[in-house]
């Protein structure tokens, strides 16, 4: 604290001081935790950015799966147009 401040803090009387005490912690507190948030908000981000990632990869290789599923059961359909069943019996 600088002179100006002790001069200050000592026209206040004891319930002055305990006030500011009390609210020189509160802004303290309140800073400390504006600044957590800001930082778990950048890592939200980051993180967010990285599933979106992920997200569309999967999409783009189930696209993909879904073409070659399909083309199989393509074969697979006309494999037994070609070849008749037996009968089970």
């Amino acid at each position: 604290m600088n002179e100006v401040q002790v001069q200050w803090f000592a026209t206040l009387g004891v319930g002055g001081i305990v006030a500011a005490f009390m609210f020189m912690f509160y802004r303290q507190d309140v800073r400390k935790y504006l600044e957590m948030w800001q930082e778990q908000s950048k890592a939200n981000r980051e993180v967010i950015a990285q599933v979106l990632g992920v997200i569309k990869d999967n999409t783009e290789v189930l696209g993909k799966l879904i073409t070659t599923v399909d083309s199989l059961h393509r074969r697979l359909d006309s494999n037994r147009r070609d070849y008749p069943q037996r009968d089970p019996r």
